[in-house]
């Protein structure tokens, strides 16, 4: 099962205080959608002891709808952290604001 959370999108303008570059986001309008099913990888010996857990995720994917970054936030256990971070490398229909596809931060996070 896969869990699906909205974040933010990237606006295209960045400005600069106290000599920091600061980037800006906006809420988008419409979500990304993963194009192909995700199939995670179960940790054989995971599966040997029947553990099971969530990995919580951070991406960014990008106006063509590839995915640029993959971080993990949270896991209820470090043995499935390649598994999700692999499956989350998938192509996504990217998100959209005022119609035009953005660059996005968005969650995901896996059952495994």
């Amino acid at each position: 099962m896969t869990d699906q959370t909205i974040i933010t999108s990237f606006d295209d303008s960045t400005f600069n205080s106290n000599n920091e570059d600061i980037t800006l986001y906006t809420v988008y309008e419409t979500a990304p959608i993963l194009l192909t099913k995700i199939e995670i990888e179960y940790p054989e010996i995971a599966e040997k002891i029947g553990l099971e857990g969530k990995v919580y995720l951070k991406l960014i994917i990008e106006k063509d709808g590839s995915v640029s970054f993959v971080e993990v936030v949270k896991t209820d256990n470090m043995i499935f952290n390649d598994a999700a971070v692999n499956a989350a490398k998938n192509d996504f229909f990217p998100g959209n604001v005022k119609g035009h596809s953005r660059k996005m931060h968005y969650n995901y996070s896996y059952n495994i």
